[in-house]
C-alpha cells in the first residue's frame, strides 16, 4: 500500500479526513471548472453541433470557482482549531513565532519553486514573455502583493490562479489576533461570528476595491471558524458512522447542497434589487455551513469523505493547486490546436479525461517531490 508515503504529513496527532474530503470537493471543482473554460473558449472553430448548444454544460461547471471559497473556509477552521482550543484553556495567544515559521517553512517552498519553474519555462524554455513582461509580475508575486500592484483587472501573469493565495496569507498572518479578539468574548462568542459573517458577506456585495483582498472573503474563513467552535464544543464524544444504508439514502442530499450553492451564486445574475443579493448570499452561507456542519460535526457520507484515495488527492491540494492551471493551460492550447474532432461534445470528452488525468500526475509528482518533504515540521533544520 502507498497510502503511509501518499498521506499527508501533519505537525500534530490529530488527523480530520473529511477535512481532506472537502480539499477534494475544493480542488476538484477548481480544476473541472478551468478544464471546462479552455475546452468552450480554446479556439473557434466550425463545430458541427454548435458550443451554444452545451451552455447549460458550461453554467453549471464554471461555477467550479466556488471551490476557492470552500477553501478559504477550510483554512479558516484548520487555523482556528488550534488556537481556539489553547484560548480555552490558558487564555492567550500561542508561540507567534513557531506559528509563523510553521507557515513559512509549509508554504513557502512549493510557492516559490513553482512561480521560479514557470517564469523560467515561460521565458526561457517556451519564450512566450520576455523577462521584462514577467519579472515585475514574479517580484510582485513573490511578496504577495499582485492583486495590490496590478488590480482585480489583471491576474497574476505566470500562474494567474495564485491571487487567492495571497488572500490566504493576508488571513494567516491575522489569525491568531483575530481568535484571539473572538475569544475576549466568552459568553457570546459564536453569536459574534455569525454576526460578522453577515455583515462583512453583505457588505462586500456592494463596496469592492479595485484589487482582491481578505476583506470580500473574510466570511469564507469566519465560517471556518464558527465550524471550530462547534467541533470542540462536540468535546470527545465519539459520533457513531451513519450506516450504509443511510449513506446511499442521503445521496441526493449530498449534490443538493451544490444545487443550492448555484443557484444562490449572485455572481452572473446580472444587476438585481439588494434586498434580493442579500437574501441570495445569506441563504448561500446556510447552506455552506450546513453543509460543513454534516460533513465535519455529524461525520455525514464516511464512506466518501472518509476513503483513503478521496482523502490522499484531497490531501494533496495545495501541490494540484499551484501547477493545475500550468498543465491546463499548456497542454490544452498544445493539444487542442493539433486535433480536434468536428463535434464539439467529443472533443470536449476526449480531451477532458487526458487534462484531468495530467493535472493529476504532475501534482503527484511535485507533491511527492516538493511539497511533502516541507510537511514534516522542522525540515529544514539540519543536523
Amino acid at each position: 500500500m502507498l497510502t503511509p508515503y501518499l498521506k499527508r504529513i501533519t505537525s500534530n496527532d490529530q488527523y480530520i479526513p473529511e477535512i481532506e474530503g472537502l480539499r477534494f470537493i475544493a480542488i476538484f471543482l477548481v480544476v473541472f471548472c478551468h478544464i471546462n473554460e479552455l475546452l468552450f473558449n480554446a479556439g473557434n472553430f466550425d463545430y458541427h453541433d454548435g458550443v451554444q448548444k452545451y451552455q447549460v454544460l458550461n453554467d453549471w461547471m464554471k461555477h467550479g470557482y466556488f471551490g476557492v471559497d470552500i477553501f478559504f473556509a477550510i483554512s479558516g477552521f484548520i487555523l482556528a482549531l488550534p488556537f481556539a482550543k489553547r484560548n480555552r484553556v490558558e487564555h492567550k495567544i500561542p508561540n507567534l513565532k513557531n506559528y509563523f515559521i510553521r507557515r513559512l517553512t509549509r508554504l513557502e517552498p512549493p510557492y516559490i519553486i513553482s512561480l521560479l519553474v514557470m517564469y523560467v519555462i515561460l521565458v526561457y524554455g517556451l519564450a512566450l514573455k520576455t523577462s521584462d513582461e514577467l519579472f515585475p509580475s514574479l517580484i510582485a508575486s513573490l511578496f504577495y502583493v499582485h492583486n495590490f500592484c496590478y488590480g482585480r483587472e489583471v491576474f497574476p501573469l505566470i500562474n494567474n490562479v495564485i491571487w487567492s493565495l495571497e488572500v490566504e496569507i493576508q488571513f494567516y498572518i491575522l489569525a491568531p489576533f483575530i481568535i484571539f479578539g473572538l475569544y475576549k468574548f466568552k459568553k457570546y462568542r459564536k453569536h459574534i461570528i455569525l454576526l460578522l459573517i453577515l455583515f462583512f458577506s453583505s457588505v462586500s456585495k456592494f463596496w469592492k476595491p479595485n484589487f482582491y483582498s481578505l476583506y470580500e472573503y473574510f466570511h469564507y474563513f469566519l465560517i471556518g471558524i464558527f465550524i471550530a467552535e462547534l467541533y470542540l464544543d462536540r468535546g470527545e464524544t465519539n459520533i457513531k458512522k451513519n450506516p450504509v444504508w443511510f449513506q446511499v439514502l442521503s445521496i441526493p442530499l449530498f449534490f443538493i447542497f451544490f444545487i443550492g450553492l448555484k443557484i444562490t451564486d449572485i455572481t452572473y445574475l446580472g444587476k438585481i434589487a439588494d434586498w434580493y443579493k442579500i437574501v441570495l448570499s445569506v441563504s448561500q452561507l446556510c447552506i455552506l455551513i450546513l453543509f460543513f456542519y454534516l460533513i465535519i460535526i455529524k461525520k455525514y457520507w464516511p464512506l466518501f469523505f472518509q476513503n483513503p484515495t478521496i482523502c490522499i488527492l484531497g490531501g494533496m491540494c495545495y501541490s494540484i493547486y499551484l501547477v493545475h492551471n500550468p498543465v491546463i493551460s499548456g497542454l490544452g492550447y498544445y493539444f487542442f490546436n493539433r486535433y480536434h474532432d468536428h463535434l464539439f461534445i467529443i472533443t470536449y470528452k476526449l480531451y477532458f479525461p487526458y487534462l484531468l488525468s495530467a493535472v493529476i500526475l504532475v501534482g503527484l509528482i511535485f507533491y511527492i517531490l516538493i511539497e511533502r518533504p516541507t510537511m514534516k515540521k522542522d525540515w529544514w533544520k539540519f543536523g
